[in-house]
């Protein structure tokens, strides 16, 4: 009996010695096998090939933990003409229970210290932003998304760590996908981000010139897209300073933005919470309903403004040309022309 349990015990760690040595030298010996050009020049064309985007790196390393998968260094994407993304490392992690079917399946992708370089000599086509044409775009973005290639068609996870560029310090994001589910969930964080508004044309046009940038200390993002709901979401900001084309050297300033919304491809709708503003002075809220391209018989599209302690003088020198599209403020403005406004809801269709 106990030559049986010496050697079940034997058995037990000539099994476990044989597992580790397996995990620490398959890495070894795989790697150099993939990192060979032929393998670099494949995986490339692939990538090329599935996303149209042009991607070139360093070096490839298998890897068993946490997840058996790929580490890949000094990678550089081409976007567009004009948009560079350089990133540190990747870590490209697959699904372990497809592998021991002999399927490939992408289960996590983490990105590490990503660069967004823009080339400013390149000139940017304007882009409408008519919502048919921008819920387009947004729903070409998505199907990338979900159709991107080896991907675990039951959850995806994307991750970026300490992402940079020209517009913001640092970010971090996680995007969850389901494709089976056609299901995208998006959180980011972003600190220092600020920008002039010209240099992003389709901002620029839908600020129509008259916000010419934008200060925002932190910035916090939650938004999803599925079949039934093509987005929703939720903005929250620390503290904005909108700077203003007209009055010349005013900006609109405001403190803790909260913002839900929901786009669809004939349907915009937007709820800002009551928001305290340093300037001008007071406190609003907006609740906003829109249809472009409205059709007889359609609800019509509607805009309602709610103001505390509004400074009156400080809303009309900033209101009148930021609105000046609009007769409704030129009117209340007639009527309203100083003092402070204790309480008032203007709405207009």
């Amino acid at each position: 009996m106990a030559m049986n349990k010496k050697t079940i015990l034997r058995i037990a760690v000539f099994y476990a010695v044989t597992v580790i040595a397996w995990a620490v030298l398959v890495p070894f010996a795989i790697t150099p096998l993939i990192n060979t050009e032929p393998v670099k020049t494949r995986l490339t064309r692939v990538l090329q090939d599935k996303t149209g985007i042009e991607v070139r790196f360093n070096r490839l390393k298998f890897m068993l933990n946490p997840l058996p998968g790929l580490s890949i260094t000094d990678i550089s994407a081409q976007l567009d003409q004009r948009n560079q993304v350089k990133i540190n490392k990747a870590l490209v992690e697959l699904n372990p229970a497809l592998l021991s079917e002999f399927k490939i399946g992408v289960r996590r992708i983490t990105l590490h210290a990503p660069e967004l370089i823009r080339n400013k000599a390149v000139a940017t086509e304007k882009k409408s932003t008519a919502l048919p044409d921008l819920v387009a775009s947004m729903q070409n973005g998505f199907y990338r998304l979900l159709n991107l290639p080896l991907a675990d068609m039951d959850h995806l996870d994307i991750i970026v760590t300490n992402a940079r560029s020209n517009y913001f310090n640092t970010m971090d994001c996680r995007v969850q996908m389901k494709a089976r589910t056609r299901a995208v969930n998006i959180k980011a964080q972003i600190s220092g981000l600020g920008f002039e508004t010209h240099r992003i044309p389709a901002l620029e046009s839908a600020v129509k010139g008259r916000i010419t940038g934008l200060d925002i200390p932190h910035l916090a993002v939650e938004c999803s897209h599925d079949e039934t709901t093509f987005l929703t979401g939720n903005v929250k900001i620390t503290s904005l300073q909108a700077d203003l084309k007209a009055p010349k050297d005013h900006c609109i300033k405001a403190k803790e933005f909260d913002l839900k919304f929901a786009l669809s491809k004939d349907r915009v709708t937007a709820h800002l919470a009551p928001v305290e503003l340093v300037y001008p002075k007071g406190r609003v809220g907006i609740n906003l309903s829109l249809f472009p391209g409205q059709n007889a018989g359609q609800e019509a599209s509607s805009m309602e403004f709610t103001g505390e302690k509004i400074d009156i003088s400080q809303a009309k020198q900033v209101c009148l040309p930021l609105l000046n599209w609009l007769k409704t403020p030129g009117t209340l403005f007639d009527i309203l022309r100083a003092g402070t406004a204790r309480k008032i809801t203007v709405g207009f269709k």
